[in-house]
């Protein structure tokens, strides 16, 4: 009897350090080192297999007004509702990363670049509606971009953020208009 409970609180240690090595600790997303093994994987099966995937570059827009003007406990609760939001949405092969502040990745496995603009354009829609803060409404940016096999993970990320940038820029232009 001593011994199941000494392996049980053990496999529960293990679980609890394996949690905390691959999620991030505020939000339950899956964090940056997983995303690179999470990523490698998937370029070996799009290699392999010639599978699609699709990765999703996201940036909060009117994250750092929520912070600097309702405080930063106000903002970790929106990344919290922001996270679970599309927890709900995704997939359950898709994966949700945090790479950090209030940027994320989404990968896509076995989904193209268009289906992959069709679902971020759902969820540029439902986010406002869902995670917002008194008067903010939280918006999201993205970049998106289809793994291809002949690039290497750093060019991907790079390709994305790319795209992210040029998708923020554009909608700061329609802002102002």
């Amino acid at each position: 009897m001593l011994t199941t409970i000494i392996v049980k609180i053990y496999n529960d240690a293990i679980n609890t350090a394996e949690g905390l090595a691959t999620t991030d600790v505020l939000t339950g997303a899956l964090n940056r080192r997983t995303m690179l093994e999470v990523l490698n994987k998937e370029h070996e099966r799009v290699i392999r297999y010639k599978q699609q995937c699709s990765v999703v570059m996201i940036d909060l827009d009117n994250f750092k007004t929520i912070n600097d003007t309702y405080g930063h406990a106000s903002g970790d609760e929106l990344l919290v509702q922001f996270v679970n939001l599309i927890q709900d949405s995704i997939r359950k092969n898709d994966s949700l990363f945090r790479l950090g502040g209030d940027e994320f990745m989404l990968v896509l496995p076995c989904l193209n670049i268009a289906d992959a603009y069709a679902f971020v354009a759902r969820l540029q829609k439902l986010v406002p509606q869902v995670v917002n803060y008194k008067s903010v409404e939280l918006g999201m940016s993205f970049g998106v971009c289809e793994m291809q096999e002949d690039e290497t993970l750093n060019e991907l990320i790079h390709n994305a953020d790319t795209a992210l940038y040029q998708n923020k820029l554009a909608r700061k232009a329609r802002t102002q208009l």
